[in-house]
């Protein structure tokens, strides 16, 4: 059986612009790296450079 991860992150749902909003509210809330940002929303790193730098 193969476990399945929860990180109770939301992923990439809804627009690009709020997703970027809430990738930023998280980091500047939390501190958080991007690293750290990356695994609570379950998504890959380079995916949190994309839709906060652009």
């Amino acid at each position: 059986m193969v476990r399945q991860r929860d990180r109770g992150g939301t992923g990439l749902k809804g627009l690009p612009e709020d997703r970027a909003v809430r990738f930023a509210q998280y980091i500047i809330d939390t501190g958080a790296t991007v690293r750290d940002t990356a695994k609570k929303f379950d998504i890959s790193k380079s995916t949190v450079h994309m839709e906060v730098i652009n």
